[in-house]
């Protein structure tokens, strides 16, 4: 998705592919008012900061992916499906309760290491 800055005028991309190959980037962002589509430029708009927010946000996401895949391959090999699939559960328990975009690497790595102290 590229994003134009609003303070420099630069268009820069700002891109997130899940684990399942799929680029959501609108579908996380959408909700977010502090990101508007210009029709006239065919681009969409945001501050620096607002960039920078998701630019970490992503990045976070990207290297949680990657850990959590790790951990719930490390649950799968080390208990029988459906007990891992209890404790991957209980993984994502963790993470229902409150969902703020601001702490949700926070949150994740709360749960890995919740999973890793109990179970691994």
């Amino acid at each position: 998705m590229e994003i134009k800055i609003k303070e420099t005028g630069e268009i820069k991309e700002l891109n997130y592919i899940g684990i399942d190959g799929i680029d959501c980037v609108l579908d996380i962002t959408g909700d977010d008012d502090n990101i508007t589509y210009n029709s006239e430029l065919d681009v969409y708009e945001a501050s620096a900061e607002v960039y920078d927010f998701w630019t970490e946000y992503f990045d976070h996401m990207s290297a949680d992916d990657i850990e959590v895949k790790a951990l719930k391959d490390e649950i799968f090999k080390k208990y029988e499906y459906i007990e891992a699939a209890k404790i991957e559960q209980k993984f994502y328990d963790k993470l229902a309760h409150e969902f703020d975009y601001g702490l949700h690497h926070t949150r994740t790595q709360e749960a890995i290491v919740y999973i890793k102290e109990r179970y691994l």
